[in-house]
């Protein structure tokens, strides 16, 4: 896969979520990788300006990574590149049917999201 300025796809495999603020260990989950992978990952993105790590106000064991202005704009400059190889990974790669069977697992996977989010 594309490397994007140093890059790994396994640890920038969230970066199609424009998440602005959340767990670190979420985005290990989101990334799967293991809460200190996901901490390591979180680190060097720190550590680039993308993201700045805070303790949750009221429990200060849970740590709340923030995208910068920085990250934001490097994840929004990394779609087209994502965006791409999807198309040509997935979308290409599948059958007119396997596509039909994508698009309805998608609409339930939506149902699901929508039916939890109330």
């Amino acid at each position: 896969m594309q490397q994007q300025e140093g890059f790994q796809a396994r640890s920038e495999s969230y970066r199609g979520y424009v998440v602005q603020r959340g767990r670190v260990a979420a985005h290990g989950a989101v990334a799967n990788l293991p809460q200190p992978g996901s901490s390591h990952v979180v680190k060097r993105r720190e550590q680039r300006g993308l993201v700045r790590r805070n303790p949750l106000e009221g429990d200060g064991r849970i740590t709340v990574a923030t995208l910068t202005e920085q990250g934001h704009a490097f994840m929004i400059d990394a779609v087209p590149a994502h965006v791409e190889k999807v198309r040509e990974y997935v979308i290409d790669a599948l059958t007119s049917e396997q596509l039909d069977q994508l698009k309805e697992i998608s609409r339930q996977a939506a149902r699901i999201e929508a039916d939890r989010a109330g």
